[in-house]
């Protein structure tokens, strides 16, 4: 016991961010430990600068500009494992969080302000268009499907990011159904047809990722917001 608890304690003296992720979960983890003795038993004490080594690498994955809501979820998730998960699966969990870091990255990542943008200034630009017969009638169409698009689309989107942060969605997939039944709601409200019929496909293909024990991802923007435009032709 000695000999492993000096190596975890040089571990950390010549790490000090994994001492410092290890500091962050050390009140959930004394407690817990307190509480369910018997869980701890076939674990061995070098676990615990495996988990703060996987956990620091996985956050800094996430540790960039613009993904300041991907690392909170990230977060949120390993504080999850922490609480929730057998201590003799840690090691394997904490190890597997950099793939699933990359699977966030790929909801956080994209910025409706930037997708809006994107698609106002093509729709805007009448260079686009002067190759295409009635090229003017032609930016005309387009602009208006653009413009109603995204009013239909809104500033938030399918999913709220900041409250997706805040929910462990990848242990617990079905809470992202819930979310998405929730902003479902809302725009019944408001009678938005389209983003009804969004959340509808959305969340059909949520479930089905569910069943088929994958992450439930949501489209990024520019996607939906193109699926949308395509509806309106149907």
């Amino acid at each position: 016991i000695a000999r492993r608890t000096k190596e975890v304690l040089d571990q950390f003296e010549r790490n000090p961010d994994q001492a410092g992720f290890l500091c962050s979960i050390f009140n959930t983890l004394n407690e817990r430990s307190r509480n369910e003795p018997s869980a701890f038993a076939e674990v061995e004490l070098t676990v615990l600068s495996e988990v703060a080594q996987n956990g620091v690498h996985t956050l800094s994955n996430v540790n960039a500009e613009g993904l300041t809501l991907c690392k909170q979820a990230m977060t949120t998730l390993l504080q999850g494992y922490v609480v929730n998960r057998p201590p003799a699966d840690w090691k394997l969990l904490f190890k597997e969080a950099t793939n699933i870091a990359f699977v966030l990255k790929y909801m956080f990542r994209e910025q409706l302000v930037k997708a809006k943008f994107m698609f106002l200034d093509y729709a805007n630009n009448p260079l686009n268009f002067r190759k295409m017969p009635n090229g003017s009638e032609m930016q005309q169409i387009v602009r208006k499907l653009v413009n109603s698009t995204l009013y239909s689309y809104g500033d938030v989107g399918i999913f709220d990011p900041e409250k997706l942060a805040e929910i462990d969605f990848i242990s617990h997939p079905s809470l992202l159904v819930e979310h998405l039944s929730e902003s479902e709601k809302a725009r019944i409200k408001v009678s938005n047809t389209d983003m009804l019929l969004l959340n509808e496909v959305t969340t059909k293909w949520m479930e089905h990722m569910i069943e088929q024990s994958f992450p439930p991802l949501a489209p990024h923007h520019t996607q939906a917001i193109v699926v949308m435009m395509m509806a309106r032709f149907y």
